[in-house]
């Protein structure tokens, strides 16, 4: 630290959430089956009590929360999709919340 710079005890902490974590699973996991597959490491855990099942059932559980991130992803790509369209059914003076094809099925209107 500067000489400038004051002592604090208060600390904080960001949380965010973004499916660009999902990358950050996905490595983690590939490291940790090479890691697992050669039991690499493996005797400190299990020297303090951990049992060999629990390394499984965390590997399944990223495995699943890399799932999730990736519906995440794919909603919000649909989602973004949906709002370009919506955005440019506006610009060409459409209703964008109404369906194209249900003007098709309207009867002319009536004088």
């Amino acid at each position: 630290m500067g000489p400038d710079a004051e002592v604090s005890s208060q600390s904080a902490t960001g949380l965010s959430n973004s499916t660009a974590i999902q990358e950050v699973f996905k490595r983690t996991s590939e490291t940790f089956a090479s890691m697992f597959k050669r039991k690499a490491f493996l005797h400190w855990y299990t020297g303090e009590g951990m049992d060999i099942m629990e390394f499984s059932e965390a590997e399944s559980n990223t495995h699943d929360l890399i799932i999730k991130r990736r519906q995440l992803k794919t909603m919000q790509r649909k989602k973004s999709k949906r709002l370009l369209n919506n955005t440019q059914r506006v610009k060409e003076g459409l209703d964008p919340f109404v369906d194209a094809s249900f003007f098709l099925l309207l009867p002319d209107r009536l004088s």
